[in-house]
């Protein structure tokens, strides 16, 4: 049976993919109608949260030290963050 490590009730993912980045785990929660968080891997521990409605699903891509966010609007993705040595320091 598998055992559960940590359990995060801050974030709720609905038609979003997360990313992992080394220890973090990045998404847009449905809550607020799509909110950017970053969670600690390690521990389950929100360590951000982003402005609220800022989509209700989303496609993270990740490439390179670069973190996409393909909204809005459509058709013109935008850089959300770079990570910077395995921090989750937001630009």
């Amino acid at each position: 049976a598998a055992e559960r490590v940590w359990q995060n009730t801050d974030v709720a993912l609905y038609m979003s993919n997360p990313v992992r980045s080394g220890d973090l785990l990045f998404g847009v929660a449905m809550q607020n109608k799509g909110q950017p968080f970053c969670l600690d891997l390690k521990s389950g521990k929100t360590l951000w949260k982003g402005n609220p409605r800022q989509g209700d699903n989303a496609a993270l891509l990740l490439s390179g030290d670069a973190l996409v966010f393909p909204w809005p609007p459509v058709g013109r993705s935008r850089i959300w963050i770079r990570l910077r040595s395995g921090n989750s320091g937001r630009w």
